[in-house]
């Protein structure tokens, strides 16, 4: 589990990332990628945007669906949700990583309630973890009970 706020926004600004985000009060979590584009046309890395995409389905590797796009905005960097993308402004699932994204550029470390998760790959079959327990143990469900 990621803790402190300097290892999450290292992490989410990785380039190829996979955060889950759970709420231990209401139980709610959210899986996100959040990957750099490749720098081309003479653009420095620094310069790429990132995209956004929530998982959305029982696969945890190919059902991630657009959800937004992070630019860099001199210093800082912004979150923006495109007006016809695949997932909507009012989703929860926007609503929670721009929450989450505003607090970590605003350097406000997250409350006790809220775990951050880096993606984990299940120690037999290498498959990608996405639950929290998951993560926490190293396997995924189907491993864990083989």
């Amino acid at each position: 589990m990621l803790t402190l706020l300097a290892k999450i926004i290292s992490y989410i600004f990785g380039g190829k990332a996979t955060i889950t985000i759970k709420n231990t009060k209401t139980g709610g979590r959210f899986t996100f990628e959040v990957i750099r584009f490749k720098a081309k046309n003479g653009k420095k890395e620094e310069e790429m945007p990132f995209i956004v995409k929530v998982l959305s389905g029982p696969n945890n590797e190919s059902d991630f669906r657009r959800l937004g796009m992070i630019f860099p905005d001199g210093d800082s960097f912004r979150f923006v949700v495109p007006a016809k993308w695949e997932i909507s402004k009012d989703a929860q699932s926007a609503k929670a990583f721009d929450w989450f994204f505003k607090r970590c550029m605003s350097g406000k470390e997250m409350p006790e309630c809220i775990e951050v998760r880096h993606d984990g790959r299940c120690g037999r079959c290498r498959r990608k973890l996405t639950t929290p327990e998951s993560i926490d143990s190293g396997l995924g469900p189907i491993c864990a009970n083989r």
